[in-house]
């Protein structure tokens, strides 16, 4: 039998890529802040000055501001200065994101976000109180992904070191060689200030510390969309199971085929029982 694969099973739907998602709510972020400031600059407010009252709002301030606007370490890691710096930066999360993905599932894309650019928003904040003079040279406020982009990456590389891109047959790139390439150019952006390297270092290790505790079987991911999962579902009427016919018995068999390769991409083979891997064994041989 000649196995076909559903669309999504290539390329995943909206609903199950984390990928997409991120892009398309960071993509709002930048939109809603961008609309902010044409309201301000209608109502007065010069253009700079707008910029800086909205960067103001939702960036990451400095330590000795953060007390006045707590809420700003949850809001800066999904806008973006401008949209050159956020359409490049949707390029690198994509590219990294998705090799994450690839191998953890899509459930743990969102989690891995947030947990990482809390988690390196709160390095930055806390390094400003050491008495250390280069941690001082803090920018009025920070914005962006760039912590959680190095979180995607390290991921990747901790749960499979020896990934690689292939650009063609016989030219291919191991995926921690393309991080470097991304944080010398992100610490470029930062002017290579020791509290922005910091900043981007911090994501780096936010990305290992998820991956080692996906591999001992931390699924924060699975739980929320299970919950997501309850509230959404609707309650089916039971109806009459009939006799199938040759047809809708390789129907059936085909959408348990999807769902096994589904099964897969979320969770990974290592999450399959020992009936699906049968059936998957035995679909390939037919």
């Amino acid at each position: 039998m000649q196995r076909r694969r559903s669309i999504h099973s290539l390329i995943p739907e909206y609903k199950k890529n984390g990928v997409v998602q991120l892009v398309a709510a960071t993509g709002v972020a930048f939109i809603l802040m961008k609309f902010a400031i044409v309201c301000l600059m209608v109502y007065g407010a010069k253009g700079s000055a707008a910029n800086q009252i909205v960067e103001n709002v939702v960036g990451l301030p400095q330590v000795y501001w953060f007390w006045q606007k707590p809420w700003t370490l949850l809001t800066y890691g999904w806008p973006h200065f401008g949209f050159w710096a956020w359409l490049s930066n949707m390029l690198w999360l994509f590219l990294f994101g998705s090799s994450f993905q690839l191998l953890a599932g899509y459930k743990q894309i969102i989690p891995l976000f947030i947990f990482s650019y809390l988690f390196a928003g709160i390095v930055y904040l806390l390094l400003q109180w050491l008495p250390i003079s280069v941690f001082h040279l803090a920018p009025p406020a920070i914005l962006g992904a760039n912590a959680s982009i190095a979180a995607f990456a390290t991921a990747a590389i901790i749960l499979a070191p020896k990934y690689r891109f292939f650009f063609a047959e016989h030219f291919s790139v191991r995926l921690w060689m393309i991080l470097i390439l991304y944080m010398f150019l992100a610490m470029l952006n930062v002017s290579f200030q020791a509290l922005g390297i910091a900043w981007l270092l911090a994501g780096a290790l936010a990305g290992f510390i998820f991956a080692k505790a996906f591999m001992k079987g931390y699924r924060p991911g699975d739980k929320v969309y299970a919950w997501l999962g309850k509230i959404s579902s609707v309650a089916k009427p039971k109806t009459k199971q009939e006799p199938l016919t040759t047809y809708q018995y390789e129907q059936q068999k085909e959408k348990k085929l999807d769902t096994i390769l589904d099964k897969i991409h979320d969770k990974g083979y290592d999450a399959l029982t020992e009936e699906e891997r049968q059936f998957l064994i035995k679909a390939s041989k037919e």
